[in-house]
């Protein structure tokens, strides 16, 4: 059988201009199809909308060139892969099927069509250049990429716009021994002005940029066997956070670490929704 997907609007226009046997030979298609598919649904869970990344097609793959020109450190790099989020996307206008029963033209109903819920891990190739310095007394670094997917034209719903990302900071030793390491990192979805609205847009309603700032001090004791450090993350576009603190006992090839994290801010943000779910850790490291 066949997989016919047929909107209200659309169904019944079909279906006036056929005679009654095509007419219940289609339907007869449709009310199977859609009962197959429902059923794969219901055994795969899931599963059913993810594709089978256990192939050739996700094989990732780069090339990275780094040189010296004075007392700067210049990178460059090129890499090809498959975004970790995957991108969602949903055709409402079929997102529901007319099921017509071959024995009752007249008692029809709608049922969910899978197919109409697009699910990939985006193909995108990465161009970047990464620079580090020591500049007046600061260890300075910056980097600067671009994503480039499927979709350079920016108007592919099902599939996630191209993006610049960049990142720029420094690390610098401090009073009474005490280490500062500052940076700031974000991206930008280029041809923002061309999303769609969701759910038929993948990255409907989100915002052109993602910026997080990020500190974190540290200071070492006791001929440097143990490690305190506070870290912070602000996502600035969101006004959410996330706050971290760790301590570190590291004795010959053995260390134990004990760490904590408190998140806040706006709940609708990727760290503000965490904001009731903070959490410890202890663990143990032995290298061999």
């Amino acid at each position: 059988t066949g997989w016919y997907t047929l909107s209200l609007h659309d169904a019944l226009p079909i279906l006036s201009g056929t005679s009654l046997s095509d007419a219940l030979t289609v339907a007869g298609a449709l009310q199977t199809s859609l009962t197959e598919s429902t059923a794969d649904l219901e055994e795969e869970g899931i599963e059913y909308f993810l594709p089978d990344t256990d192939s050739l097609k996700y094989a990732q793959y780069g090339l990275r060139l780094t040189t010296t020109l004075g007392s700067q450190d210049l990178g460059f790099q090129y890499f090809s892969g498959n975004l970790r989020e995957p991108s969602v996307s949903v055709d409402s206008a079929n997102l529901f099927a007319i099921n017509l029963k071959p024995t009752a033209l007249a008692d029809s109903t709608m049922t969910f069509n899978p197919e109409a819920v697009t699910v990939s891990y985006d193909r995108y190739h990465q161009l970047g250049a990464d620079w580090a310095a020591v500049l007046a007394g600061f260890n300075a670094r910056a980097e600067a990429a671009v994503n480039l997917t499927s979709d350079l034209s920016g108007d592919d719903g099902s599939v996630a716009n191209p993006s610049f990302l960049w990142s720029v900071g420094f690390d610098r030793d401090l009073f009474a021994r005490i280490n500062l390491n500052a940076q700031g990192s974000g991206s930008v979805r280029l041809m923002h002005d061309k999303l769609g609205a969701s759910p038929e847009d993948c990255e409907g309603g989100s915002e052109i940029s993602s910026t997080r700032l990020i500190t974190r001090l540290s200071r070492t004791f006791l001929r440097d066997e143990i490690e305190a450090s506070f870290t912070g993350i602000l996502g600035v576009e969101d006004a959410d956070w996330l706050l971290m603190p760790e301590l570190v006992w590291t004795r010959g090839d053995a260390a134990v670490s004990a760490r904590a994290g408190f998140f806040g801010g706006d709940e609708e943000g990727n760290l503000g929704q965490y904001r009731d779910n903070g959490y410890a850790t202890v663990s143990m490291r032995y290298n061999f």
